[in-house]
């Protein structure tokens, strides 16, 4: 059995503790900053007090379950096929309650709702960074502290990440920052068995698949280092490589295999075929990092077995002018196999999308003006432009392969969610998932593709919890006044 079999359970309860509250009685809504005093709910009375260019409200109603806080008069994007644009988001507790219309959500409204006015702005589900060493690898970054790094990440709207070398020592680092109350995002640690010639055993032999080790920290799969430097160093020899491979399927776990190279993707394709043995990818969804050169042949085989792709949109632009041995690692031939991801997405291969950071976005790569390096603005608009830190113009093997923004938008949020076994409980936003979303300025779907960067991040919610909220953008944080009452 894969690890898809073990979250069902919890998935059903989620679901079910999501609607099940009962009546309250009616009270009278006590007199705060933000609400007036008002009198029983026998009326449509509503307690208002104007905050900055917003409005905050505490609604009186009849019995019923309250809300904690409803946001509405906004562009909710809720990457939920069946609902994918609302006016209107209903919070209670931990999860979302109720997504819709204006008067439908605002309907809902009980005896100390805090009611958040949008005015226009866009909410959309907290961002999954699907690739990324944030807090293994902090020390390169420019923070000394992890709290710092941390900080960062949520100021930039990232609710989760996927750690992807977690070693027992770095396990144990975010278990304590956990139990601590530091970690603030929710990870999903990829445990490594190599990296170049090292080989570290099976630490995986330890775990379940999808075992949640503290509230944040989750075990989600396996990651394996295939080649590297272009394909000159190749880690395996195939017969090893597939060995490894079967081990780890056979014990259910979630491979997640990096590989660059069109070798690479032939020596990676060929063990995940000899383990799924014709079964389907759905109950592992065994993934490919990185899927930076790959023939036509292999995008072909990769769609057709329904392994998740994931990509690094800022690759790209950043390589060839941060990576001073590509000209003569990358012969010019082989550039029509480069970061294929428009060809993927019009074959219908899930695409998952990070940052990768701190590599290729520390220093040596930060943008000039805008969203910040490692933001999911910045992945965006270089997944729909492919333009370097300068605004080179691409290069021509970059010509067609500009992801569409809505493509990249669900690359970091609802395909996130499916490739850790979550698309139940988060990267969409519906009754029963968690209430992590992000509000920012404007909406991606609909700006300019050159004012992708410039649209800012204004409040960052994870677990229906402020974790941020922007300088100038208080009136959206009444929420956070009501929490702390």
């Amino acid at each position: 059995m894969g690890p898809r079999g073990h979250v069902v359970a919890q998935t059903m309860v989620l679901a079910l503790l999501a609607v099940a509250c009962s009546p309250g009685e009616p009270t009278v809504a006590a007199e705060t900053e933000n609400s007036t005093t008002v009198g029983r709910p026998d009326q449509s009375n509503v307690g208002t007090t104007e905050t900055g260019d917003a409005t905050s409200e505490t609604i009186v109603d009849p019995a019923g379950p309250a809300p904690d806080v409803i946001f509405h008069n906004g562009v909710v994007l809720t990457m939920d096929p069946r609902l994918p644009q609302a006016e209107a988001i209903a919070i209670l507790d931990d999860k979302v309650l109720a997504v819709g219309s204006d008067d439908s959500i605002l309907a809902k409204g009980r005896v100390g709702t805090q009611i958040i006015d949008l005015n226009g702005r866009t909410l959309v589900p907290g961002f999954i960074d699907s690739h990324a060493h944030w807090i293994g690898d902090s020390e390169w970054t420019d923070y000394e502290f992890l709290d710092d790094t941390i900080q960062y990440m949520i100021e930039n709207g990232w609710t989760s990440v996927n750690e992807m070398f977690v070693s027992p020592g770095r396990l144990e680092k975010l278990q304590e920052l956990d139990r601590q109350g530091r970690l603030r995002v929710r990870v999903n640690a990829y445990l490594p068995i190599n990296f170049l010639e090292q080989r570290f055993g099976r630490p995986y032999l330890e775990y379940t698949p999808l075992e949640e080790v503290t509230p944040h920290v989750r075990i989600a799969g396996v990651k394996m280092f295939v080649d590297n430097d272009w394909g000159h160093i190749v880690n395996w020899t195939p017969a090893d490589l597939n060995a490894e491979v079967q081990a780890a399927h056979q014990a259910g776990w979630q491979l997640a295999i990096h590989a660059f190279s069109v070798e690479g993707h032939s020596m990676t394709l060929d063990a995940l075929a000899l383990a799924l043995q014709g079964e389907s990818n759905e109950a592992y969804r065994h993934r490919i990092e990185h899927v930076v050169a790959v023939t036509d042949e292999q995008l072909t085989e990769i769609q057709e077995r329904g392994y998740i792709a994931s990509i690094q949109p800022n690759f790209p632009g950043n390589i060839p002018q941060g990576d001073p041995t590509f000209d003569d690692k990358v012969p010019e031939e082989d550039h029509r196999f480069l970061t294929r991801w428009q060809d993927m997405n019009q074959a219908g291969i899930r695409l998952v999308a990070g940052t990768d950071w701190p590599w290729f976005t520390n220093e040596s790569f930060l943008e000039r003006g805008g969203a910040p390096a490692g933001s999911p603005l910045r992945l965006i608009y270089k997944a729909a432009t492919h333009t370097d830190v300068n605004n080179r113009v691409p290069q021509p093997w970059m010509d067609g392969q500009f992801l569409p923004v809505g493509a990249a938008l669900r690359s970091l949020t609802v395909d996130g969610a499916y490739a850790t076994f979550e698309e139940d409980v988060k990267g969409s936003l519906a009754p029963g998932r968690w209430a992590d979303l992000v509000v920012l300025s404007d909406n991606p779907l609909t700006v300019p593709i050159g004012q992708l960067p410039e649209i800012d991040v204004l409040l960052t919610m994870i677990g229906g919890k402020v974790e941020y909220c922007a300088e100038g953008a208080e009136n959206l944080c009444a929420v956070e006044a009501a929490h702390s009452d």
